[in-house]
């Protein structure tokens, strides 16, 4: 059943040859994913990171421009753009812009939300593209798999890749988290491919899958450690090395000449992934396309901030002053450091900017399907040889196969746990793959004579199937039984594990189908896309991303319906946007601030208080002034206490589980506001 190398694509081809059956039923599961895919991506709105992930592909593309986003990765943000390159889309020139008023989110959401195309045909232009990536992360997961366990092993491994509720949620955005997963994915097969069997088309493989790999996310840099300790198992376990470059060929047996051609190998892989680099940034060192003095200073300005604040980027720095990678990568690289060390995160009803190291732990366990959780442990039981029948057909070849796999694993989940980055359970997106792979042993399990394990093998795939779908279309809202369902996924996680600002368009139909009788509507929502063009007739609460534009419109708190997405109802970046709107810290707010204020409020709804004169009078206008800020502190703190009031009842209804909503009474409001 397994081989002792490992399969390269002319083996794949060879092997695919006359079962067409086979690669039918494979092609039919990668088209329901896809279809999956794009069905439920239709009806989102764009998430958090799509707008400025578009507008960046876009301005890489047509002006060779890289200040926009260069955190996140050259590549998946050029494939999101490229089919976007030929519509009539709102791009500002930014050679005429200045860098200090350059405002990505902003750009971003004009694209968007201000060009002539239709925001929803943008989006899903964009969106399948993406989904294209995953239809290939599957490929790889099924040919592998197969190549180990055979044509049930290969199939299991890809039915599972294609349910995978979080896979289903990300490969329909524009963001660069499947891109991610797919070029580890490819980078781990090729370099053991490379590792066992040293040939001109493996050297090529590995050395592209690695490339692309570095200028899709800056996360890539946990490859070398795995790298490393797959050169340092392979010369452990003694295994021949053949070599073959064209006609010329060779096995190496001594441990000198293995370390040498290995060597030569990552000399080879670094060139190239330096070349890939260089060339995605069109070969030109400066971040911006054409730079003046004042952008010049700014951008240097920036950049030694950034270092300041982060001392271990100082490196970049130095590899920035001899110009030995492009500008706007090292910048990117240096900005997802300095970022990386303190963020804003919630989990289980406690806030940290420092993070806890069990938070991928958790969300790994939260955040996949519990049957899938069993069949991981299964799997990993039937690898180990744990099942006594199955010991005959497992070979020492079967889990040196999945190696790769399982180092990867291992040094990828250390790098989370010691991250103060926790913010998305899609950061552990990329193991997903090395997990269905192995989880093709599964099959091994039909050769145990036990009636009761293969029943249960099959119930537990039909159980995740049905998990899956029963999720749809809301698949980044999925958490399983032990977080409490959907329905409670927001005390346990928010931001992107739940709440990424998709929902607009499902908070729309609900509203449509729910509020007949004129209720008035108050919204707080977590997101960067437009709120008024998706909804109507609707009274703004604060909001992570300001959409008030230029008008000033207070309004009392009525009865009615409340729609709260869940990251600003746990407060996760409160004091983040509070601060910025205000000019207060949290050590600022007391009760008896919202009182005064409270009389200053009421003031004015009851008229005792107007602004007449303002255009007339200076003294006039700095009172009203006055008031917009006191108005704007006000709104925060009443808002604060009435997601504290809330946090202890149910909500009445879900848009997309992402977003609560709850229908108040004027007593609710009054006990939330006395309290």
């Amino acid at each position: 059943m397994t081989e002792s190398k490992s399969p390269s694509a002319a083996d794949i081809i060879k092997s695919f040859h006359g079962h067409y059956k086979e690669i039918a039923f494979a092609g039919i599961l990668l088209l329901l994913h896809f279809f999956l895919i794009i069905t439920a991506s239709m009806k989102e709105s764009p998430v958090f990171d799509e707008s400025v992930h578009i507008a960046s592909g876009l301005s890489y593309w047509q002006q060779n421009d890289y200040r926009l986003n260069p955190e996140n990765g050259n590549f998946p943000q050029r494939w999101a753009a490229l089919p976007l390159l030929f519509q009539n889309l709102d791009l500002p020139d930014l050679s005429r812009l200045p860098l200090v008023r350059t405002d990505s989110w902003s750009i971003g959401r004009n694209l968007i939300f201000s060009s002539q195309e239709s925001p929803d045909g943008i989006l899903l232009r964009s969106r399948i593209f993406i989904a294209l990536l995953s239809i290939i992360t599957g490929i790889a997961v099924y040919s592998y798999s197969r190549r180990v366990f055979g044509i049930k092993g290969g199939l299991l491994s890809l039915f599972l890749y294609i349910l995978y509720p979080d896979i289903l949620a990300h490969a329909g955005l524009a963001t660069s988290d499947m891109a991610a997963t797919m070029a580890f994915t490819l980078s781990l097969i090729a370099l053991w491919n490379v590792l066992n069997r040293i040939t001109a088309a493996n050297i090529l493989f590995s050395s592209s899958a690695l490339g692309l790999l570095f200028i899709t996310k800056f996360s890539a840099v946990i490859i070398i450690p795995v790298y490393l300790i797959l050169i340092l198992a392979r010369l452990l376990l003694r295994k021949p090395l053949e070599c073959k470059i064209f006609k010329w060929r060779k096995i190496f047996d001594q441990q000198t000449q293995q370390i040498i051609s290995f060597l030569s190998v990552c000399l080879v892989n670094a060139l190239v992934i330096l070349f890939v680099i260089w060339a995605s940034y069109g070969f030109r060192f400066s971040m911006l396309a054409n730079e003046n003095a004042s952008d010049r200073q700014v951008l240097d300005s920036n950049f030694r901030s950034i270092c300041r604040s982060a001392p271990e980027t100082g490196i970049l720095l130095k590899m920035r002053d001899f110009k030995i990678l492009p500008e706007a990568y090292l910048f990117g690289f240096a900005f997802v450091v300095q970022h990386s060390k303190a963020r804003y995160s919630f989990l289980c009803g406690e806030l940290s900017r420092k993070g806890w190291w069990y938070f991928f732990p958790y969300s790994f366990i939260v955040k996949t399907p519990f049957p899938l959780l069993l069949i991981f442990a299964l799997s990993l039981f039937a690898v180990s040889g744990y099942f006594p029948n199955i010991r005959e057909y497992l070979s020492r070849e079967t889990v040196y196969s999945l190696l790769p796999f399982i180092v990867f694993i291992a040094v990828y989940m250390a790098f989370a746990m010691s991250s103060n980055l926790n913010i998305g359970h899609r950061h552990l997106l990329p193991i997903y793959p090395a997990l269905f792979m192995i989880s093709g042993a599964l099959v091994l399990i039909f050769n145990e004579k036990s009636f009761l394990l293969k029943s249960l093998m099959l119930f537990l795939v039909a159980w995740y199937a049905a998990e899956s779908f029963m999720i749809r279309p809301h698949y980044l809202a999925y958490f399983n039984q032990l977080a409490g369902g959907p329905e409670k996924g927001y005390r346990n996680l928010v931001d992107s594990s739940l709440d990424w600002g998709q929902d607009l368009k499902t908070l729309r139909r609900w509203l449509d189908a729910n509020v007949k009788n004129g209720d008035p509507v108050y919204v707080s929502y977590f997101g960067t896309a437009d709120m008024k063009y998706y909804l109507s007739n609707f009274r703004m609460l604060p909001c992570y991303f300001d959409q008030e534009g230029k008008t000033f419109e207070p309004f009392g708190l009525k009865k009615g319906v409340y729609c709260i997405s869940a990251t600003m109802f746990q407060f996760t970046y409160f004091d983040l946007a509070f601060k910025d709107k205000t000019g207060l810290g949290r050590s600022q707010i007391n009760e008896n601030l919202f009182s005064s204020l409270s009389v200053e409020i009421r003031d004015y709804f009851s008229g005792k208080t107007s602004f007449d004169n303002i255009d007339k009078d200076p003294k006039e206008l700095a009172k009203y002034y006055e008031f917009r800020r006191n108005y704007g502190i006000y709104n925060y703190l009443r808002f604060a206490k009435l997601c504290i009031y809330l946090s202890q009842r149910k909500p009445d209804g879900y848009a997309g589980y992402s977003i609560l909503i709850f229908r108040l009474s004027d007593k609710d409001i009054e006990d939330a506001l006395s309290n």
